[in-house]
């Protein structure tokens, strides 16, 4: 296994980069993307997929560990040095939704059969809780 070459970075490089899929290039040339002749991209869905399934595990895993030692309001993940791609849209989670759903679904409110608005618990509510620091990230 491969590691990337990232500087503190200990994820697994990813396809035939030196770097995983949080740090490697999004471009044309190693096929994150084609463009049309208008030269618009159209995105890998797979890739982005992947990318954004990193990301979610990430902070999902850091979530879940932290329950019983923090408010979960003073965790924290940094990023730094990621190159983001598109984010990803999954229309399969909320039809109704047109922007698709992204992995910081926002809470919604829907009626129960007895007329009163309820909150309804995201998909992951994880940026709610959670301090999300960038450095040096492009998109």
């Amino acid at each position: 296994m491969c590691i990337c070459s990232q500087d503190n970075c200990e994820s697994e490089v990813f396809e035939n980069n030196d770097k995983c899929i949080l740090h490697c290039e999004k471009d044309d040339t190693n096929n994150w993307y084609t463009k049309n002749e208008d030269n618009e991209k159209s995105w890998n869905v797979r890739k982005i997929n992947f990318f954004w399934k990193k990301i979610q595990k990430e902070l999902n895993d850091k979530y879940s560990n932290t329950i019983d030692e923090f408010p979960r309001n003073e965790t924290m993940q940094i990023y730094k040095n990621i190159i983001f791609p598109k984010f990803q849209v999954n229309r399969n989670l909320n039809e109704d939704d047109e922007d698709g759903v992204n992995f910081y679904t926002r809470n919604r409110f829907v009626e129960f059969n007895n007329g009163n608005p309820r909150q309804f618990v995201g998909f992951n509510n994880i940026i709610d809780d959670m301090t999300l620091i960038l450095k040096i990230v492009s998109f």
